[in-house]
């Protein structure tokens, strides 16, 4: 059985999501995680099938700055029932992730909003604790002028949804440099990093890891020896062995999900050991 303190992320099924013929829902998800002896999952938003009134309903959100990926797919019908499914398969969600431009020009901004307060209220209707953000695009600002957007717009959500745990993860671009990301989450004490080695390189992974909150697991590729094939987490060993936060387990290889879950696990348990 697998602690209820590593989840599973439904990111580990993206294969069947993309490729299969009757694309995978969201709420497949926790049945198969539960088969797997998982008792928690992180879900990704833009798994949420498409809702009625779909052709309405994107390109409104693309018109307002909600994006154009996952804010058009929340309904009430989606939520009832990724919750019944949760309930169903004995799991619990603790992280909902929203990709999100928390940099976004002020006039998009508000779309923006909108869709973070769709996602606050799937997190408070599955009961889920924490919601992931991602800084986005900030090729329209300098580093310095980034910082201090993002900066006040995450002091703004903390103190608008003051019971939410706010991450944002190491996602690329500048937030993949602890020396940018770090001093932005410093100035919103209430948001925390939800650090994902497969994000950054090396060289920021002690400076990243130190102030992390929620951590991913990424796994790709594995060696005939059961190592990562493509990340050296034996510099990760120290973290791995005194982090408290939720551990997600998010496979992003090919093949079997099933297979590659059980090979990070097995990866995992033998760098704590």
């Amino acid at each position: 059985m697998v602690k209820d303190t590593i989840a599973a992320s439904s990111w580990c099924w993206h294969g069947l999501f993309y490729t299969a013929a009757r694309p995978l829902a969201l709420w497949d998800v926790p049945p198969l995680a539960a088969e797997l002896g998982f008792t928690a999952v992180e879900l990704n938003d833009f798994m949420l099938p498409p809702p009625r009134f779909s052709r309405v309903r994107r390109p409104l959100w693309a018109a307002v700055g909600g994006g154009d990926w996952a804010a058009w797919r929340y309904s009430h019908a989606s939520a009832e029932r990724l919750r019944g499914a949760l309930t169903a398969a004995g799991v619990c969600c603790v992280a909902w992730t929203v990709d999100t431009a928390l940099a976004a020009p002020a006039p998009r901004w508000w779309g923006q909003l909108a869709y973070i307060a769709q996602a606050v209220a799937m997190a408070r209707h599955l009961g889920t604790p924490t919601v992931r953000l991602t800084v986005g695009a900030v090729g329209h600002l300098g580093p310095e002028q980034a910082a201090a957007v993002v900066s006040a717009r995450l002091r703004w959500l903390a103190h608008r949804w003051p019971t939410v745990q706010w991450v944002v993860e190491n996602h690329g671009g500048l937030s993949g440099r602890a020396a940018w990301l770090v001093p932005v989450l410093r100035s919103a004490p209430a948001v925390g990093l939800c650090f994902d080695a497969g994000n950054s390189p090396p060289s920021e992974w002690a400076a990243l890891s130190a102030v992390a909150v929620h951590g991913h697991f990424k796994t790709r590729a594995f060696t005939p020896h059961g190592r990562e094939a493509t990340l050296p987490y034996e510099q990760l060993r120290p973290w791995l062995t005194t982090f408290t936060g939720p551990l997600i387990i998010e496979y992003e290889g090919a093949g079997s999900a099933a297979e590659g879950i059980r090979q990070s696990l097995a990866l995992y348990s033998e760098l704590v050991s």
